[in-house]
């Protein structure tokens, strides 16, 4: 079975490159219903292109063709203390996705960047604003 990814009038397989998802992220459109839920646990407002990610990983995505990188779903994403025994929220952290070897790409809601999260090291290290840079 082969999820569909949607961005308006384009449409992709399960196993689309990470690198070209996003860098079509701007034809994504924001669910507006999944966005409220996550803004009102984390008590703040995101960035349009957050929530443009989170749209489009809403059900979870396996990208590329080793599976290394996959777009955590929103519901991944709301029980990340009960599955990875962190507490992202309280950290002002978004997991976004899991690159494998206990990493993430998060959304650091504080700083207003990118970062790698190692949450076996519990340490946020090589924050930047591209999100690109991690893929």
């Amino acid at each position: 079975m082969t999820q569909e990814i949607r961005y308006n009038t384009i449409k992709w397989g399960e196993k689309m490159k990470l690198r070209d998802a996003l860098a079509k992220l701007d034809d994504v459109e924001i669910d507006r219903s999944i966005s409220g839920e996550i803004e009102a646990i984390y008590k703040t407002k995101f960035p349009g292109e957050v929530l443009k990610v989170i749209s489009l990983n809403k059900d979870g995505v396996s990208y590329d063709e080793k599976s290394v990188f996959n777009g955590l779903s929103v519901k991944a994403i709301l029980n990340a203390y009960n599955d990875l025994y962190i507490d992202f929220v309280s950290l002002n952290l978004v997991p976004l996705f899991d690159i494998g070897d206990s990493e993430y790409i998060v959304y650091d809601l504080k700083k207003k960047c990118y970062a790698l999260y190692d949450i076996s090291e519990d340490d946020e290290y090589s924050e930047g604003s591209d999100l690109l840079k991690y893929v």
